[in-house]
């Protein structure tokens, strides 16, 4: 089962980004005399996450909009396979929620279903 904080997210939600990541920074300049000079640190926290969720319903997307709405929350994210990150919204690359309706409806409920991608980064 996969779920961020309290809220249960399909079993096959797609971690899109997964191998993107650099876990290493590197920077390369060069003296006055021509000499490369590098330097080199392994980058502690900011992995983003994206999760492309399928089709989630209205309830669970208003949920997880509460979430989105708390300033520096930290929640657990826990993957199929039990793997576990700490996570939180990534709002410096907006938006942190992308939902669009499978069907639009000009009045929303509970039961209409949305497209979800979550925009996270861990901690």
């Amino acid at each position: 089962m996969a779920s961020l904080a309290t809220i249960d997210l399909p079993d096959d939600v797609l971690w899109t980004d997964e191998f993107e990541h650099r876990p290493v920074a590197m920077t390369v300049s060069r003296t006055l005399s021509g000499r490369l000079v590098t330097q080199s640190a392994a980058l502690l926290g900011g992995r983003p996450i994206t999760l492309d969720c399928g089709w989630l319903d209205h309830e669970t997307l208003a949920r997880l909009i509460a979430l989105r709405d708390e300033p520096g929350l930290q929640m657990t994210l826990l993957l199929p396979g039990g793997r576990s990150f700490p996570v939180g919204f990534r709002h410096a690359d907006p938006p942190a929620i992308i939902a669009t309706p499978v069907i639009a409806y000009p009045d929303h409920d509970d039961s209409d279903f949305y497209e979800v991608t979550l925009k996270l980064m861990e901690f």
